[in-house]
């Protein structure tokens, strides 16, 4: 009998999910586009079909794992780095679609010095505000920068910042400022394309009030847990 020995992959990209079917197949897709990599999809328990999606893609793709994890996107996306083996950490969100140039953008990365970066914010649905909150992207600041950027992060640095805590919301802006405390977190020179569904939703100007809202309350010393729970009651 052959024994397929998995070898030990450069990249290891964590993206956690709770009932996404709409969107994890384009999201998957394009992380499988990336040589050496590994995919550890890090369910928080999702009763649609979310999971039935990643099987079907795993029959053809050794490399894609899915886990079952607590619910919160920060457990989530500790529990999907604690099982990753790659020196170089990729976390995306589900609802996201990584640049076709992704691939050699993390072979760059991984060749230069700098410790941790995001990807630049294209949404995939048109409108001034949405072009506006893009723009804001681009400035590296507490206020404009999150996770539905991704972020590459080098092994090493994650674990000597501890890495993602356990936070239902918030958990990219607090990891975010610990890596600043490390060293600078660039950009790599691709655009990810995330969902606009919650600005189409709610409306990009009320979507944004809100978001600002939040994220003031979390300033303020309000507990993300509190936060979460008017977030959920909102939408």
């Amino acid at each position: 009998m052959i024994r397929h020995v998995q070898l030990q992959p450069l990249y290891s990209i964590v993206i956690p999910t709770l009932n996404e079917k709409e969107h994890i197949q384009r999201c998957l897709r394009s992380a499988l586009a990336i040589p050496d990599a590994e995919i550890i999809v890090a369910d928080g328990g999702s009763d649609d079909a979310t999971p039935a999606l990643v099987h079907a893609l795993q029959e053809h793709n050794p490399t894609l794992h899915l886990i079952e994890s607590r619910r919160g996107r920060g457990i989530q996306l500790r529990e999907g780095a604690s099982r990753a083996r790659g020196d170089i950490l990729l976390f995306i969100h589900a609802d996201c679609v990584l640049p076709s140039t992704a691939a050699d953008l993390l072979e760059e990365f991984r060749h230069q010095s700098l410790p941790a970066a995001t990807f630049r914010l294209k949404f995939d649905a048109a409108g001034f505000l949405l072009r506006f909150y893009e723009y804001g992207a681009r400035i590296d600041s507490p206020l404009t920068r999150f996770g539905d950027q991704g972020l590459v992060i080098r092994r090493r640095l994650y674990d000597e910042c501890s890495g993602f805590a356990e936070l239902p919301l918030f958990e990219d802006v607090d990891l975010f400022a610990r890596i600043r405390r490390r060293g600078r977190l660039g950009y790599l020179e691709g655009r990810i394309t995330c969902s606009a569904r919650r600005f189409e939703e709610h409306g990009p100007l009320r979507q944004m009030l809100r978001n600002a809202i939040l994220y003031l309350g979390y300033r303020l010393g309000i507990s993300p847990a509190r936060l979460a729970e008017h977030y959920k009651r909102v939408r």
